[in-house]
């Protein structure tokens, strides 16, 4: 049984005392005569006392939205220092565009996209460099053809060897 049902008038002056709102004095009702039939009004006027009720509930959800936001900025703060840096704002993005309710979660979903990607990335440039490595060395003297012959290049240790070198197979 809710508080509002077991002592309504205690729980409206709590809240009221809580959240500042003054009540208003409730006037009696007239006694009538039991053989009156004149139309009856509320002694408490109705729209008074749903204005006060809804500008309660106005202000109790604001507090709840206060008290979450307080929470997720502790929660952040925490995955900060146990993570490191991070743009919050992306991780509230990430964590709505993928339905993910724990921020814990979606910080490690969306690194973990991220590494992904990277890794991918990381693994095709090995594929080129590893295809590059392998493929055929070219020949600095042009294709070779069946028949002929071709003298093994001794590498040349001084520039005057290169010299000599160069002017006999321009001679040839």
């Amino acid at each position: 049984m809710s508080s509002l049902e077991s002592d309504p008038e205690g729980t409206l002056s709590a809240l009221g005392d809580a959240f500042g709102v003054q009540p208003t004095p409730q006037v009696q009702p007239q006694r009538r005569d039991e053989y009156d039939y004149d139309d009856y009004s509320d002694p408490v006027e109705p729209d008074v006392s749903e204005q006060r009720i809804s500008q309660l509930e106005a202000r109790l959800e604001q507090q709840d939205r206060l008290q979450k936001r307080q929470q997720i900025e502790k929660q952040v703060e925490g995955l900060r220092d146990t993570y490191g840096d991070f743009d919050a704002q992306e991780l509230y993005q990430h964590a709505l565009r993928n339905k993910i309710g724990n921020l814990e979660a979606a910080l490690t979903h969306m690194r973990y996209g991220d590494l992904s990607d990277k890794a991918s990335k990381l693994e095709k440039e090995q594929e080129r460099v590893d295809a590059k490595r392998d493929a055929s060395v070219v020949e600095p003297k042009g294709s070779k053809q069946t028949g002929s012959s071709q003298k093994a290049v001794e590498q040349p240790n001084s520039i005057r060897q290169a010299f000599a070198d160069a002017k006999r197979e321009l001679a040839s």
